[in-house]
């Protein structure tokens, strides 16, 4: 069985971070590696986490500890545990991130301590339950020596396990930010994460560090993290080990056996850009001649990025868009052909680098937002994604044409029942759901306003649904089922969608071109242009005066 190139890279990377005395990779082990089908089938009899879960919902707190005692009970991964735990006292590992809450890893520790004959309680477990804050924090932070296992689901020796288990919960507060530090540095994480959504949501798209991946079954292309390396500009070839090297046990012990044996060396030059047909098609069948690196089909100095993605629908929201940007910025653009898509380079505002794309009008097709979106997110890597254009009004008696919508929060009201109430009224009942916009992008809006001296400018929830929406009924209905709502467009969930599944943040800021009462033919040409020209001068001018670049650790600058 041939080793692969990416775990013997890995192997040498560690020992040069050794050799240097330089911070170790981070490593992340998930519940996938204690949860596994066969545990589950000895607790609730099934194999399948539904099936589980509903079982650990109909159990009190003190019965499902005393149920999750097989974790206790079965071994697991064994013979990777020892090795992993030899690994550790050889220092090429320090701090672990744990959703176990089995004891697999301390008790293989302390085994390994005992038979070196090296002090039992070498190390330091810390539960976010039982322990504060303040010393989780510390672990997670300190670049100190020192063996530390953070168990953040919780521990069950220990009795200290969520209300909520086995839906795990966000993370205390105050550990938030340390927790997402830690899993944005260099990282290995072992096992599925597909359970533990606040894991996924805390990995940032915009970080530059590296991420492995070991998992035991197929390379898989609609995984979470191969996606996340990907969209950092990475080669999934380079830090994917799955098969049967991506199992726990064989992953550890031929990784000690690399180690141990001292047979590594620091790693050679390897060419990790793919073929051209790699580019459009496929992963697999990659020449390792270089270190790992980005995607190649252009070289990360020579590729477009942007901080700030503006995306158009209509010409009218995209001539303002470039119109204002000359006007007020002095700034002219060029144009980037990437894929099948137009890029407008807007230049840089405050720092940061602006591009524009133009979207079809709606969420699907091969042009419409969720697409446009999703491409423009793969090509220029942004941090943040603004759409910018026009939407109509909920109440003309308190709102104006040209009034700007900022989106706090978006609906969607296609998911809906359409009945009849006594009289035959249609009645529309929402089956939609409201996400909320970037707490960030929101932040730097709401600041911009401070000293915006143009349009009346109002932030709420915004509606979004596939239909162009003319009928004053109709509007009404939607507003009676939305009364919050201060106005509605198409193309927001799809904005939506997108930035959602690659971890961007995004905001809707269109101004108002109707009120949807079956008008919208009156002075059509007149109300877009001002509406597109509103919500475009607002956004240059928040563009302006703040920052919207991006550290290396997520955040944007100030």
């Amino acid at each position: 069985m041939e080793l692969p190139e990416v775990l013997k890279h890995l192997a040498g990377i560690l020992e040069m971070r050794k050799q240097a005395l330089s911070r170790p990779y981070n490593l992340l082990l998930t519940s996938t590696l204690s949860l596994t089908p066969t545990v589950l089938q000895n607790i609730c009899y099934s194999d399948t986490r539904s099936a589980f879960r509903q079982y650990m919902y109909n159990l009190g707190q003190r019965d499902r500890l005393h149920a999750l005692r097989p974790l206790l009970q079965t071994p697991q991964h064994s013979n990777g545990y020892r090795a992993l735990a030899r690994l550790i006292t050889r220092h090429y590992f320090s701090t672990i991130l744990t959703t176990n809450i089995d004891s697999a890893l301390e008790n293989a520790l302390e085994a390994i301590l005992a038979e070196e004959g090296l002090p039992s309680r070498s190390f330091q477990v810390l539960i976010p339950d039982r322990d504060s804050d303040e010393y989780v924090v510390q672990a997670l932070d300190d670049h100190a020596n020192g063996v530390r296992i953070v168990k953040l689901h919780g521990c069950l020796r220990e009795g200290v396990i969520p209300i909520t288990f086995p839906d795990f919960f966000e993370p205390h507060y105050g550990i938030q930010e340390s927790v997402k530090r830690y899993l944005n540095q260099d990282l290995i994480i072992i096992g599925s994460i597909d359970h533990e959504d606040h894991i996924d949501r805390a990995l940032t798209r915009y970080g530059k560090s590296s991420i492995y991946h070991v998992l035991p079954h197929a390379f898989p292309l609609d995984d979470n993290v191969v996606r996340l390396i990907k969209t950092r500009g990475y080669n999934p070839n380079a830090y994917v080990i799955t098969g049967q090297y991506g199992d726990f046990n064989l992953f550890f012990t031929t990784l000690e056996a690399l180690l141990l044996s001292k047979t590594v060396s620091a790693p050679a030059q390897r060419d990790m850009s793919p073929s051209h047909e790699d580019r459009s098609s496929t992963w697999s069948h990659t020449v390792f001649t270089n270190i790992p690196g980005p995607l190649q089909a252009v070289t990360r100095a020579e590729a477009p990025r942007a901080d700030v993605l503006v995306v158009t629908v209509t010409e009218v929201e995209t001539k303002n868009v470039l119109k204002v940007m000359k006007e007020i910025a002095g700034i002219e653009y060029e144009r980037s052909f990437i894929g099948d898509k137009i890029y407008y380079n807007l230049g840089v505002i405050n720092g940061a680098r602006v591009f524009l794309v133009q979207s079809e009008m709606g969420i699907d097709g091969l042009g419409g937002s969720l697409q446009t979106v999703s491409k423009g997110i793969l090509a220029l890597a942004p941090s943040a994604v603004i759409m910018v254009g026009i939407a109509f009004g909920f109440d003309p008696e308190k709102q104006h044409i040209g009034d700007i919508l900022v989106s706090e929060k978006l609906s969607g009201y296609e998911a809906q029942r359409y009945g009849s109430g006594k009289d035959g009224t249609p009645i529309i009942v929402s089956r939609g759901y409201r996400v909320p916009a970037s707490v960030r992008l929101l932040s730097r809006f709401r600041s911009g306003y401070q000293d915006w001296s143009g349009q009346q400018v109002q932030f709420g929830l915004i509606l979004s649904g596939q239909k162009l929406v003319d009928n004053r009924e109709f509007r009404d209905q939607l507003r009676e089922r939305e009364p919050e709502a201060i106005g509605g467009e198409m193309e927001g969930m799809g904005l939506y969608t997108a930035a959602h599944d690659h971890k961007v943040d995004w905001l809707l800021v269109k101004a108002i071109c109707d009120f949807a009462d079956g008008n919208k033919a009156e002075n059509k040409s007149q109300y877009q242009e001002e509406a597109a020209k509103n919500a475009a001068l607002f956004t240059i001018h928040v563009l302006q005066k703040t920052n919207f670049t991006v550290s290396s650790s997520g955040s944007f600058g100030t």
